[in-house]
C-alpha cells in the first residue's frame, strides 16, 4: 500500500443488464476512503504444462 486518506468523493454507478446496482437510490455519499495500491501480481507459478511431451 502507497498511501490511504480519507476525503470527500462522488458515487458514479453505470447500468449494467446482469448487476443492477445502477438502479438502486444513493441519497448521500456520507464518507469515502482512497487508496493508492500496488497491485503488480507475484511471480506465476506452472502448475501443468499442457505442451509438454
Amino acid at each position: 500500500m502507497r498511501g490511504a486518506w480519507t476525503g470527500p468523493a462522488r458515487l458514479e454507478l453505470l447500468a449494467h443488464a446482469l448487476a443492477p446496482l445502477a438502479d438502486l437510490p444513493v441519497r448521500e455519499v456520507v464518507s469515502a476512503s482512497h487508496l493508492l495500491t500496488d497491485l503488480t501480481p507475484g511471480q506465476p507459478e506452472v502448475v501443468h504444462d499442457y505442451l509438454a511431451r
